[in-house]
């Protein structure tokens, strides 16, 4: 890899880059001056910007008149279209181990922490003492009770499970898979799961937790998962995080 410094005016930005990138320009920027340039550009030959487009415009804040390049001679348009997008899709791609996260900003004791691209209010979430995003305990429900306890049989629908036993032992079959069936039957018994929530929140300490052990309301999201209960994909994750902040309950 050979490496040129070169004066940012002859570079030229990609003018159909899909990637929008002018929120990160300025922590780009204050990375720069914190840590100097440690990546250079990658241009064609045409020094048309390949990778690097965020760190080109923090140059130009900086008033910086050369920057570190890469000229990628032996690459055709074909690839350096196909390689800048891979460059901004494979970020993406990557998930955070938010322990090892949090440990790693507790030992930047001397760093101004925002140098990390995180915000300030995602640092507080992540680092504060108490009922932060990843630590919060929630000891009863977030659900609000709307009324009086709901009878114990309006919180499910069993006609058609009762429908289905019914054919299952009326059918011509052996004993052992009519009992597989009448077991897999249950499948169909329908829950309402508002009322749910609302017989949680008048039961006592007892059965609220032999209702959360059975899933019947989540209140610890990470102990749901832990049990089998629920599977999140980074998406699902991130998106649940966007939505509750990651507080354990709902």
């Amino acid at each position: 890899m050979n490496i040129e410094m070169l004066e940012v005016k002859v570079l030229k930005p990609y003018d159909r880059n899909p990637r929008k990138n002018k929120k990160a320009i300025e922590t780009v920027k204050r990375s720069l001056e914190e840590f100097g340039w440690r990546q250079p550009i990658v241009v064609d030959k045409d020094m048309i910007i390949v990778v690097g487009h965020t760190r080109y415009e923090a140059a130009k804040l900086l008033g910086v008149n050369r920057v570190p390049v890469v000229v990628a001679r032996d690459l055709t348009p074909e690839q350096c279209r196909a390689y800048r997008i891979m460059d901004n899709r494979s970020n993406e791609n990557a998930e955070w181990d938010y322990e090892l996260l949090i440990e790693e900003f507790r030992n930047l004791e001397n760093i101004d922490l925002e140098l990390t691209g995180f915000d300030q209010k995602e640092i507080d979430k992540l680092l504060g003492e108490e009922n932060t995003i990843y630590n919060k305990k929630v000891d009863s429900p977030l659900y609000t009770p709307r009324g009086d306890e709901p009878a114990l049989d309006s919180l499910y629908n069993l006609e058609r499970f009762l429908n289905l036993i019914d054919d299952i032992k009326s059918a011509d079959i052996p004993e052992q898979i009519k009992q597989f069936l009448i077991f897999s039957a249950h499948r169909h018994i329908e829950f309402d799961y508002e009322l749910i929530a609302e017989y949680y929140c008048h039961a006592v300490p007892e059965v609220q937790k032999l209702m959360e052990d059975s899933a019947l309301v989540i209140i610890d999201f990470n102990r749901a998962i832990d049990l089998g209960y629920v599977k999140l994909n980074d998406d699902l994750r991130k998106c649940y995080i966007d939505e509750y902040g990651n507080q354990e309950g709902e």
